[in-house]
């Protein structure tokens, strides 16, 4: 048996990426119900029939998928690629399901909102929930599931015994699993062996697990690795409040989560950095947090108090909330839960874990 860490891996992300690696798209360019040309791209559809044509005919975009044994085939070689890469004693694959607890945090917008499908937006705004986003954004709509997910699903569950997760995301998961190794190694040695020996690998490719303290595998294929993606990192715990506590600040749109206006994970990770060297007795990074919504409040409140021009969406959040109130809101959507106590409450109000 091999002597190697135990790896816990985001199926989810697996099931996804091999998932939309074989739905391919194409368009049609259809005159009435005869389909006078197709192409993989918009911008190839046109150049096929010319652009006058393409200007008065229904473009339909339609998905063409893989066989479904090649996405198992390229399931099996991830997750194998995974253990040898680990050199994993023992792997559990997790995979989500639909429910999830920031579903009823998001206020301002749906969590997740921008990746459901025309029906699944429809479904939504049938609730009356989040005005805003149903009056602004109509047709954004996303793909939905890839079309071999329930495929893959079963093959990671019959063949690799994937487990189910239900209420909480599977990196909130990973995340709680990760801080109890932590936890142990930190009792037991430095903070620098511990990062290294605390026995668990978390396999993913998903940035927010990098809240964390602990050992990182990136699991992306070896194009990636090649373009200088590392597959190792080690998260210090300096680094993993940085992580955490500049994205309560930025938001996150691929999870259609907004923050603060202008400000990018970036942005906010530099001035967290400086704010950290700046500090003598230390940084309350929750006040941090509330120091940076309290002046983007401010000035937004000035323009609108001189009639100047702000998106709509912040007009709205002016007018529904306090700047406590919506940093908090970001925050719960943001954060990754650490310990079991805290999936009753789900969030602390200060990051108490490290």
């Amino acid at each position: 048996m091999s002597n190697g860490p135990k790896v816990i891996v985001d199926a989810d992300m697996v099931r996804y990426q091999i998932g939309c690696v074989c739905d391919k798209d194409r368009f049609l360019a259809m005159d009435d119900d005869k389909t006078i040309g197709i192409a993989s791209t918009r911008t190839e559809l046109k150049e096929l029939v010319g652009e006058e044509v393409y200007a008065n005919c229904k473009i339909k975009r339609q998905v063409a998928a893989d066989p479904v044994e090649n996405a198992l085939h390229s399931c099996k070689l991830v997750l194998e690629n995974i253990r040898k890469n680990t050199n994993a004693r023992k792997m559990e694959l997790y995979l989500g399901v639909s429910e999830n607890y920031r579903k009823d945090v998001s206020k301002l917008l749906p969590y997740k909102g921008n990746r459901v499908t025309k029906r699944k937006f429809e479904e939504m705004k049938a609730t009356g929930k989040w005005p805003y986003y149903f009056e602004q954004y109509p047709k954004k709509y996303g793909m939905g599931r890839p079309t071999h997910f329930d495929a893959l699903t079963k093959y990671m569950i019959e063949r690799y015994d994937a487990v189910e997760i239900d209420g909480i995301e599977v990196d909130d998961y990973l995340a709680i699993e990760q801080t109890r190794a932590w936890d142990w190694a930190r009792d037991k040695m430095n903070p620098e062996e511990a990062l290294k020996h605390n026995g668990l690998v978390l396999a993913s490719i998903d940035k927010d697990l990098m809240q964390v303290p602990g050992v990182f595998f990136d699991f992306r294929p070896e194009d990636k690795r090649k373009a200088g993606v590392p597959d190792w990192e080690f998260i210090t715990p300096k680094q993993a409040k940085i992580n955490l506590w500049s994205q309560a600040v930025s938001g996150d749109m691929t999870d259609n989560i907004y923050g603060i206006e202008g400000v990018s994970k970036e942005g906010a990770e530099k001035k967290l950095v400086q704010a950290v060297t700046d500090s003598v007795k230390g940084l309350n990074f929750s006040e941090w947090r509330y120091d940076q919504y309290a002046e983007w409040f401010e000035k937004t409140n000035e323009k609108l108090n001189e009639d100047k021009k702000v998106k709509p969406i912040t007009k709205y959040i002016m007018e529904n909330y306090n700047y406590r109130e919506y940093a908090d809101e970001i925050y719960q959507l943001v954060y990754l839960l650490r310990t079991h106590k805290e999936i009753d409450k789900y969030v602390m109000e200060e990051d108490r874990s490290y």
